[in-house]
This record gives C-alpha cells, sequence and structure tokens, in this order.
C-alpha cells in the first residue's frame, strides 16, 4: 500500500543504525551496510522489505541520526561541555591502553 512507505522508522531499525554508528560507520556507511544485511536476510522478499520507510529509512532520516549520535555522545561543537567529554573519552581511552596515548590541547 501506498501508505506503508511513510510508516514511522522501528526501533530495531533505529538500533541497528546506532550500533554501526558506534562502530565507526559514517552516515553514508552506514546506510551502505544497513541496506546491505537487509539483501542478505530477506533475499526473496528484499523489494518488499526496502519499500517499507520503517524498516528502511531514507538516507536523510540516517544522515539526521547520525547528527543526533554525534551531539549526544559527543556534544555540540566549541563548548565547554564537549571539551568535558572529550577529555573524559580521552582519559577512558588512555586507561584501557595503560599508557598516554591521546591528550587533548586546548
Amino acid at each position: 500500500m501506498l501508505w506503508d512507505i511513510y510508516q514511522t522508522v522501528t526501533e530495531d531499525t533505529k538500533t541497528q543504525c546506532i550500533d554501526l554508528f558506534a562502530s565507526g560507520h559514517s552516515a553514508s556507511s552506514a546506510f551502505a551496510k544497513y541496506k546491505q544485511m537487509l539483501e542478505d536476510n530477506y533475499p526473496d522478499d528484499y523489494i518488499r522489505v526496502a519499500a517499507n520507510n520503517a524498516i528502511l529509512p531514507s538516507y536523510r532520516w540516517v544522515f539526521y541520526q547520525k547528527e543526533l549520535y554525534i551531539g549526544e555522545n559527543y556534544g555540540n561543537r566549541n563548548c565547554p561541555s564537549t571539551v568535558r567529554l572529550a577529555q573524559e573519552k580521552i582519559d577512558k581511552y588512555n586507561q584501557t591502553h595503560g599508557a598516554e596515548l591521546a591528550k587533548l590541547h586546548q
């Protein structure tokens, strides 16, 4: 049905996109990887699945979600909370590796 393409994106789709972002994917590579996963999981029914916006949202949606992910996980650009969050991530990274491998200079 025509109105199926305007469905709200499922929580499962959102979670999978966030997982791809967390593993280092850009919006473009996350979108391509997610489409490939759908093709692999639904080889006989991919066209129907891909036509459903609740399962395969637009690239624009994925790009917007990436921006939200960056804002939530790294903060807004050029603000004190971003510097504080960056320092926390650097400290955790250095602690994980047992050496000072990264440093923040302002």
